[in-house]
């Protein structure tokens, strides 16, 4: 879309980043119910943010949780990140 169409402010309302958004969702035709960003995301939604340099990146974690920060649950267990089956998660 053109800007300033709020392309950018319907996505962020899709992803559940604007609290008092409301509508319905639908994927593949199943209504998405979940308001949490997490389950969202487990259910196959995704933001690529525009500004990717001032949103898209954690600059203090390293490249590999970077890459895995949206399935951080695979590869955590007891508050504690396993690095080793993140790292063979990012090399494939």
């Amino acid at each position: 879309g053109l800007m300033g169409a709020g392309r950018s402010e319907l996505f962020d309302c899709i992803m559940g980043r604007h609290g008092h958004a409301t509508g319905t969702i639908f994927i593949a035709g199943k209504k998405v119910k979940e308001r949490d960003t997490t389950r969202r995301i487990r259910r196959g939604l995704a933001l690529i943010p525009e500004d990717r340099q001032r949103e898209g990146l954690v600059s203090i974690l390293s490249v590999a949780t970077n890459l895995t920060l949206a399935s951080l649950s695979r590869f955590v267990r007891l508050f504690h990140i396993r690095s080793a089956k993140e790292n063979q998660a990012v090399a494939q």
